[in-house]
């Protein structure tokens, strides 16, 4: 059997362009798909700041995954001479007892991680750009902070480029072809040949993976910056990446641009993105209220007004974790899919999973709580 390379990685986001860098520092030979320009801002990979964080408010088998990464992150630093990680610290804020803050608490002492707990008073006084009642409390974590995600995509490709893959960026992939020897891509630049194939379609699943319809989920993300009143206290050395949780679901990032902050809300009705080719730009005046109220209430250092809203898309599955690994019934085909919201901050390791599947070595790392083939709830038919 000719092949035109060992693998092919079909979409070149978040998790594409670490595995098509993990693949090539391997020794395989690998092609890299890209139907947009490299590092878009369409997917999950737009935005300008990703959060990292170490303390894990979801699956206690994210944090070895995500400390893994910071490894990770550090060589293709290195490799490209970007500077991609900045660990300016980050705040998880919620009311004593929520659950999100409860799991990272105990993740802190499960895995040992560098940690600081903070009283409402503490924060008041350390924090005060955030407002906090009575029974809030805080957990800090020195290693946390920010990744630049385009960017981070970009020097993937190029670390994967540097390295001997080839890359076809503005090429659409038709259809992927699997069969006991191997998988035939078909490309609208030609059809190819290949041992293997990672697919990371992001928003795009249901083109390549018709099977995942029903248990992942294309939502729209908004993200808002806002001008501070007094830019000092916003600067990174200052002020930490940020989480709320239990009484606001609102994240936010140190002024990367001198000038701005970003925040973004966990919406609670998600919109649901029928055709990710025709993402709906718009911003309503509700989406503005939105975020104008939630300003004026817990960061009263900022105008309230917003002076850009973005949107982006992210596929969500219904258990909060993403897909990353073999798929039955696809021999040969490794998938990674449905990240929801939380999954930049250790895309370089879920590359190294990803790469380590297509060339059928056996991971080290503990990823059984997200297999595609795991028990998992689906979404109703007709929201998906």
């Amino acid at each position: 059997m000719i092949y035109d390379a060992d693998v092919a990685v079909v979409g070149l986001g978040s998790v594409g362009s670490m595995a098509t860098w993990r693949l090539a520092e391997s020794g395989s030979s690998v092609h890299g798909f890209e139907q947009h320009a490299l590092g878009h801002d369409r997917g999950a990979a737009g935005g300008e700041s990703r959060r990292f964080a170490t303390h894990g408010m979801g699956d206690p088998r994210e944090v070895p995954l995500v400390v893994e990464s910071q490894r990770l992150w550090r060589a293709l630093e290195s490799r490209t001479g970007r500077d991609l990680l900045n660990l300016n610290g980050g705040l998880i804020i919620g009311p004593d007892g929520a659950p999100s803050l409860v799991n990272a608490q105990t993740s802190v002492t499960t895995f040992d991680l560098p940690h600081e707990h903070l009283s409402s008073k503490a924060l008041r006084e350390r924090y005060p750009e955030h407002r906090i009642d009575p029974n809030h409390l805080g957990l800090l974590d020195p290693l946390a902070g920010y990744v630049r995600p385009q960017v981070a995509v970009v020097a993937g490709v190029e670390a994967a480029r540097s390295l001997g893959a080839a890359i076809h960026d503005h090429v659409a992939v038709l259809a992927i072809e699997p069969d006991a020897d191997g998988v035939t891509v078909v490309a609208d630049d030609g059809t190819y040949r290949f041992g293997a194939a990672v697919v990371a379609p992001g928003p795009w699943f249901r083109r390549l993976l018709p099977q995942f319809q029903t248990r992942v989920q294309t939502r729209r993300v908004l993200q808002a910056w806002f001008i501070p009143r007094n830019m000092g206290p916003y600067h990174p050395d200052r002020f930490p990446v940020f989480q709320r949780t239990g009484d606001v679901r609102v994240y936010g990032f140190p002024s990367i641009d001198g000038a701005t902050v970003k925040l973004g809300v966990t919406a609670k009705v998600p919109e649901i993105v029928a055709d990710p080719d025709n993402l709906d730009p718009s911003i309503t005046a509700e989406h503005r209220e939105g975020f104008r109220d939630m300003v004026a209430e817990f960061l009263p250092g900022l105008y309230p007004d917003p002076v850009r809203i973005s949107v982006y898309m992210e596929g969500y599955s219904t258990s909060m974790q993403g897909l990353v690994g073999p798929v039955a019934g696809l021999p040969h085909v490794v998938a990674v899919c449905g990240l929801s919201g939380t999954g930049f901050k250790f895309v370089p390791v879920l590359g190294e999973i990803a790469s380590e599947f297509a060339i059928g070595a056996r991971t080290s790392y503990d990823v059984d709580f997200l297999l595609p083939d795991r028990p998992q709830d689906t979404w109703p038919i007709g929201v998906s």
